[in-house]
């Protein structure tokens, strides 16, 4: 494919770009970056001189006063090959709003899997996500993460797209109850939290304890980071963990974890000392102290004191997991 200078007016913009809009920043960046240094990557067209990529190279160009610019023609074999190459650009040079993301990897994933692609993120099949994460070169959880944007609110979509709130706080958003759903739009709106993890401590308290939702929707989280806003859900909820599944695993390890401790100290006072150095009656005494220790865990496992070591295995292999996760 040749390279060719082309006149500027002769070039015409694809209406049906997946970008919604340009940012006149980036044009004006893109515009002294032109006047500097030229223009590096060739615009791409069709045979009827209508831009394929490189809008935002266009849109500089023109700006920057030039005449003509070069450009390199591709003829995609239908529309739906032209719409893949223009978000697969777009999402290189990373130069795309969030929402028009979301709405371009929808209209991919419908062009995969027509049957099966519905308008949000619940409905998307496996395969298909699958198929579109491949063809963007990127990951399905950022896939998946972008298509959620689709079920937000039209309130919280139009401060994406209008207010630059980050797309990040959708997640904010997800699974908390549906009372205090609208409230916390407000305050992701208004600014009001320092930072997504701000937000994320809240939406945690709200999912964990939602009968005091009332009091913690209450709070002006104005200005508090994280480990404030936890200190804030401490004063409204006793014994408020955010880790709460952490610590059931902590809390439910640490017996195990003190006996077998005292059994390794155990082990490592019998490999440090020769029984010929301690004496005959001491000895003894430490036989009598072991036959203690295996008389309290027979006890323990409800077991006769003089229970063999078969019977004991046998007794703890009968035992349930007891995983914390559990609910």
């Amino acid at each position: 494919m040749n390279i060719k200078e082309v006149q500027i007016g002769k070039i015409k913009p694809d209406p049906n770009q997946p970008r919604s809009k340009i940012d006149p920043a980036a044009v004006a960046d893109m515009a002294r970056s032109i006047a500097a240094q030229g223009i590096i990557n060739p615009i791409e067209i069709d045979n009827n001189f209508v831009i394929v990529t490189g809008h935002v190279r266009y849109e500089g160009a023109k700006k920057a006063g030039l005449k003509t610019v070069p450009c390199r023609e591709v003829n995609p074999e239908n529309a739906s090959a032209r719409f893949q190459r223009q978000v697969i650009e777009n999402l290189i040079q990373n130069s795309m709003p969030d929402m028009d993301i979301a709405k371009a990897l929808h209209q991919m994933l419908s062009l995969i899997t027509p049957a099966k692609a519905k308008k949000g993120s619940g409905g998307h099949n496996d395969k298909g996500i699958t198929e579109l994460a491949h063809a963007v070169g990127k990951s399905e959880s950022y896939v998946h993460e972008k298509l959620s944007l689709l079920d937000l609110s039209p309130v919280m979509k139009k401060a994406i797209t209008e207010k630059g709130i980050p797309s990040s706080y959708a997640r904010a958003l997800k699974d908390i109850p549906e009372d205090f759903k609208e409230e916390m739009e407000e305050k992701i709106i208004a600014e009001e939290f320092q930072s997504k993890e701000s937000a994320m401590a809240v939406k945690r308290a709200l999912v964990q304890y939602p009968d005091q939702g009332v009091e913690i929707m209450n709070v002006d989280y104005t200005g508090l980071d994280e480990f404030a806003v936890n200190a804030q859900m401490s004063k409204i909820i006793p014994n408020y963990s955010p880790t709460p599944v952490s610590d059931a695993i902590s809390a439910a390890m640490e017996p195990a974890e003190k006996i077998s401790d005292a059994s390794r100290k155990l082990i490592t006072h019998l490999q440090n000392y020769n029984p010929a150095d301690i004496g005959a009656i001491n000895i003894a005494r430490v036989l009598l102290n072991l036959r203690s220790v295996k008389r309290h865990v027979a006890r323990w496992l409800n077991e006769p004191e003089e229970a063999e070591p078969e019977v004991i295995e046998a007794k703890v292999a009968s035992l349930p997991e007891g995983d914390p996760n559990e609910e």
